[in-house]
C-alpha cells in the first residue's frame, strides 16, 4: 500500500472542499465583525482582529507517515518463538523487540511492528 500515492490522491480530491471551507470561515468572520462594527466601530475592529489572529493552520501532515506499508501473514506452530528487529530507513538495525512466544493455549495473536527484519 503506497501511503505517498494515497496522500497525493486525498489532497487532490479534497482541495476544492478545503478551499471552500476556509473561504466560508473567513467570510463568516468578516460578516460577524461587520455586524459588531455597525454598533461600535472600535469593538468591531477588535473582534475582527481577534478572529483573524485566532485562526490556526491545519497541521495534519502526510509526511509524518511512512512512504509504504508492508504486511506479512505467517502461521507458526504453537510454541514457536518469533524474533523481530526494527529497521531504520537505511535498512540498519534500530531497535530489538522482545521475543514473542506462542503459547499452547493461545489461538490467535495480532502484532503491529512498524519495521522489522
Amino acid at each position: 500500500y503506497s501511503v505517498e500515492k494515497a496522500a497525493i490522491a486525498t489532497q487532490e480530491a479534497d482541495y476544492n472542499s478545503l478551499s471552500a471551507r476556509r473561504l466560508g470561515a473567513r467570510v463568516a468572520k468578516e460578516v460577524a465583525a461587520d455586524q459588531i462594527r455597525q454598533k461600535d466601530n472600535t469593538l468591531g475592529n477588535i473582534a475582527w482582529l481577534v478572529m483573524v489572529v485566532s485562526e490556526r493552520a491545519d497541521l495534519r501532515n502526510w509526511t509524518l507517515l511512512p512512504e509504504t506499508v508492508q504486511i506479512i501473514r505467517i502461521k507458526p506452530s504453537k510454541g514457536s518463538v518469533i524474533s523481530a528487529v526494527g529497521l531504520n530507513r537505511f535498512d540498519a538495525e534500530s531497535e530489538k523487540f522482545q521475543d514473542i512466544v506462542l503459547n499452547e493455549n493461545e489461538n490467535k495473536r495480532f502484532f503491529i511492528i512498524r519495521s522489522i527484519r
